[in-house]
């Protein structure tokens, strides 16, 4: 009996510290967030599409904001109706993608502790909070931060619907509730950013080789909501497709692209980049000499490659 009490009081502490911990992680990713903001000007990006919201209908906003960019219309469409509740104060413009930057960090701490540990998502989630790129783009009033939010919370709700052990005790209720999340999610990707549509078609594809048959109609009638969702936009796209890239605005890679994008990743520091790859390398050489492997291992890795 004393020995059972005393697990769980090990139990007890071990979740208050980690709460601690994750509270501490989720107040840096805020703080650094909501400052950033509140002292960085807004950048070409952010003012091109604060420019392109400035029409006196919606219909005007979509042909002339919406269709000369390369995006699809869900964040054009959020700013355009942000802009008519609360104005154009930069930083409550700025709003709504730092609340979706911190949310990211939660997203970030849930799916790493659901699919390896407390300590991967922990991790995961303190170097997300405080990396001069990824607090860049959290804050940016552009698709990055709210793609990226919606992509977390559909691999979250995804992976709760396709694996037991996360629902074995799960209820009616909340079950449900992560099928309208996983589809509110998978929606919300596709008319964000064409990166984020590219990621949901990735997991949903995933998804496939993986059913069940307690999930197959379900996931098939979510599917077909999701793409559903999409017709109205295949006009916007059409023309976005055949008209390309707006006068040069972005340059082609170089062939040094995928090295000088890990670097700057990494607070372009050499230091940071070679204790983090090293850490990594270390850590997959571990993994198949232990036979440690998983299948989340393999679904991480083929998101990524993705």
């Amino acid at each position: 009996m004393n020995n059972s009490l005393l697990k769980s009081a090990k139990v007890d502490l071990d979740r208050f510290n980690e709460g601690l911990i994750l509270g501490a992680i989720l107040l840096l990713s805020a703080l650094f967030r909501v400052s950033a903001a509140f002292d960085l000007s807004l950048s070409n990006d952010e003012l091109s599409a604060l420019t392109r919201a400035r029409y006196d209908s919606f219909s005007e906003m979509i042909s002339k904001g919406v269709l000369i960019d390369f995006h699809p219309a869900g964040i054009q469409t959020l700013i355009y109706y942000w802009l008519e509740l609360f104005g154009d104060d930069p930083f409550l413009f700025r709003f709504p993608f730092v609340v979706a930057g911190v949310a990211s960090t939660y997203l970030i701490y849930r799916i790493g502790k659901l699919w390896f540990s407390s300590f991967t998502g922990l991790l995961s989630a303190a170097i997300f909070s405080v990396f001069q790129f990824t607090i860049l783009y959290s804050f940016f009033a552009r698709p990055y931060s709210p793609g990226l939010f919606f992509g977390l919370l559909a691999t979250l709700s995804w992976t709760y619907l396709f694996f037991p052990e996360p629902r074995k005790n799960a209820s009616y209720v909340s079950t449900h509730l992560w099928w309208l999340l996983f589809t509110l999610a998978m929606i919300g990707c596709i008319h964000t950013h064409y990166f984020s549509f590219v990621f949901a078609g990735s997991l949903g594809l995933l998804g496939l080789f993986l059913l069940k048959k307690d999930i197959l109609f379900k996931y098939l009638v979510c599917g077909l909501i999701i793409i559903l969702s999409f017709v109205p936009e295949l006009a916007i796209f059409n023309v976005q497709i055949s008209t390309g890239d707006i006068g040069g605005w972005l340059a082609s890679p170089g062939g040094w692209y995928l090295k000088d994008f890990v670097f700057h990743v990494f607070n372009d520091s050499s230091i940071i980049s070679f204790v983090l790859l090293s850490v990594s390398l270390s850590g997959l050489f571990i993994l198949i000499f232990n036979k440690s492997w998983s299948i989340f291992h393999s679904i991480s890795f083929y998101l990524f490659l993705f």
